[in-house]
């Protein structure tokens, strides 16, 4: 039997719903991750990365999901970082814009690996 309440995310079904968005995302991610290690990649991916990363946490954290393993966020914030120190930081007008870029960047992937280990060690 299943559940339902009245809040947004008190159903199975949506749940259910806000858990293959974030399979989908994540697989997205995995993608990303991949093919960010070019100046090609780098251009496509590198906005729609944070923002998907940052989606996803908001959805597991709002909808109350299981977020990705650690491991796979550690990975995509590697590869995003690694990507950014070879490709991206040229892209800014001055050192101070690039590295505040960086640490914007780390910080979302920070907060998500934080949150999933939270939530994986529970």
């Amino acid at each position: 039997m299943g559940s339902w309440g009245k809040g947004v995310f008190e159903s199975d079904d949506a749940k259910d719903y806000a858990g293959d968005i974030v399979e989908d995302f994540s697989d997205a991610l995995d993608s990303m991750a991949d093919g960010i290690s070019s100046s090609e990649g780098w251009s496509e991916h590198e906005d729609p990365m944070l923002v998907l990363a940052s989606l996803t946490l908001t959805i597991c954290d709002t909808a109350g999901v299981s977020p990705p393993q650690p491991s796979q966020i550690q990975k995509w914030r590697e590869s995003y970082l690694k990507s950014f120190d070879s490709f991206g930081k040229r892209l800014w007008s001055s050192e101070a814009d690039a590295a505040e870029r960086r640490d914007v960047a780390s910080g979302c992937f920070e907060k998500f690996l934080k949150f999933s280990e939270e939530w994986h060690s529970q």
